[in-house]
C-alpha cells in the first residue's frame, strides 16, 4: 500500500511565505552590499531582485523594511543589556529611520519587482 501524498496545510504555506520574505530580504541586502560601487543603483537592483523573488508587492515591501526593524531591535536589545534601555530605544529608532530613508531605492525596486512577479504569475495563470 502506497502512502498518500500530504498536501500543504495553511500553516506550512504561511511558513513558506515567511521564509520567502526572509530570503528576499537577504537577497536585497546581499546584492546591495555586493554592488556598493554603484551608489544609486545598488539598492534599486537589490530591491528589484528581492521583490521579484518574494512574489508580491506587499511581501516585497515587508522584506525591504525587515533589515531596518532587525537593526533597530538589535540596537535596543544590545544597549538594554547594559542598562541603557532608553538610549537603546532612541538609537534603534534613529538607526531604523536612517536605514528607511537611505534605502528608498530598495523600496522602489521591491515594489517594482513584486509587481513584476505578480503580473508574470497572473499572465501564466491565464494562459
Amino acid at each position: 500500500m502506497q502512502p498518500t501524498p500530504r498536501t500543504d496545510t495553511a500553516l506550512t504555506q504561511r511558513k513558506r511565505d515567511r521564509d520567502n520574505v526572509v530570503v528576499g530580504s537577504l537577497w536585497m541586502v546581499g546584492l546591495t552590499l555586493v554592488l556598493f560601487w554603484l551608489p544609486l543603483l545598488n539598492g534599486l537592483i537589490g530591491g528589484l531582485v528581492g521583490g521579484y523573488r518574494v512574489g508580491s508587492v506587499g511581501r516585497a515591501l515587508t522584506a525591504a523594511i525587515l533589515p531596518a526593524v532587525v537593526v533597530a531591535l538589535g540596537l535596543w536589545l544590545l544597549l538594554a543589556a547594559f542598562n541603557l534601555g532608553g538610549w537603546g530605544l532612541l538609537a534603534g529608532l534613529g538607526a531604523g529611520l536612517l536605514i528607511v530613508v537611505a534605502d528608498l531605492g530598495i523600496f522602489l525596486g521591491a515594489a517594482v519587482g513584486g509587481a513584476w512577479a505578480q503580473a508574470k504569475a497572473r499572465r501564466s495563470a491565464t494562459v
